[in-house]
């Protein structure tokens, strides 16, 4: 698709410049998100193609009094949805978002394109090693 456009450039150079962008921003912006469980603390790490677009947030455990987690984003399984995912990479519309209440009353919202199934594990990790209270709301995607 970008070699087409670079070709017709001087047909429409604003409008092809557009499109490219915007392909560039798809690829770049897209992450490949995970959480990571310690004995302290959590992280949500945010990996970016470019590692300097890359973040993370801990988040410690002495800090938050309870975690309620929105999980509507499952992983896709089959041929075609892998061939999507690998050929064209998008941007999640649906993301899984975590409401973080830490024990002053603050609340931090987070959303991600990490799957359902690795938040379980993690939060099943988490109940491990913590006290907090984790509820989960796995909420259809239709």
């Amino acid at each position: 698709m970008i070699a087409y456009l670079s070709v017709h450039f001087l047909e429409n150079p604003i409008l092809i410049a557009i499109v490219i962008l915007f392909y560039m921003f798809i690829v770049l912006g897209n992450s490949r998100d995970k959480i990571i469980i310690t004995d302290e603390y959590f992280e949500i790490v945010f990996k970016r193609l470019i590692p300097v677009l890359s973040t993370s947030r801990k988040f410690i455990y002495k800090d938050i009094e309870r975690i309620e987690a929105d999980l509507p984003l499952t992983q896709s399984r089959g041929v075609l949805s892998s061939l999507v995912t690998a050929t064209a990479p998008v941007l999640m519309i649906v993301t899984n978002t975590i409401a973080i209440q830490y024990r002053g009353g603050r609340v931090k919202k987070i959303s991600t394109n990490i799957y359902r199934d690795a938040y379980h594990e993690a939060f099943d990790a988490l109940r491990r090693v913590s006290n907090i209270q984790i509820e989960i709301n796995d909420i259809p995607f239709s």
